[in-house]
């Protein structure tokens, strides 16, 4: 088991909600592998606009995203933070969101949550 770099010997990690092992910590297993099936949320970095906004504008920073997600210095930094990129385009991220946000209340639900 991975020890926190926030609390170095002093908090262990027993597993990541994560659906992928965390590159941080390769040996520590997921919800989902400790045998709590289905139990996994993932947190993305995404670009979100309001409501309304010219599409076109989505459309130019998509693009200069997805130049940015190959490009080698960009690539260089992800590997040494250890957080992988993965380029999703505006209609790939608003699936992402929606099907993020039944997820997320499902889980709640299933560790018995009640908003106070």
């Amino acid at each position: 088991m991975a020890c926190s770099p926030v609390t170095p010997g002093k908090v262990k990690t027993i597993a990541t909600v994560s659906s992928l092992r965390l590159a941080n910590y390769p040996d520590t297993p997921t919800l989902i592998e400790a045998g709590f099936d289905g139990l996994a949320m993932d947190a993305p970095t995404v670009v979100a606009f309001p409501i309304g906004i010219d599409p076109a504008i989505v459309k130019k920073l998509g693009a200069a995203l997805k130049v940015a997600s190959t490009d080698p210095a960009m690539i260089k930094i992800s590997e040494a933070i250890k957080m992988p990129i993965k380029y999703m385009n505006a209609e790939q991220a608003t699936k992402l969101a929606s099907t993020s946000k039944g997820d997320i209340a499902e889980t709640l639900q299933a560790i018995g949550y009640e908003q106070q």
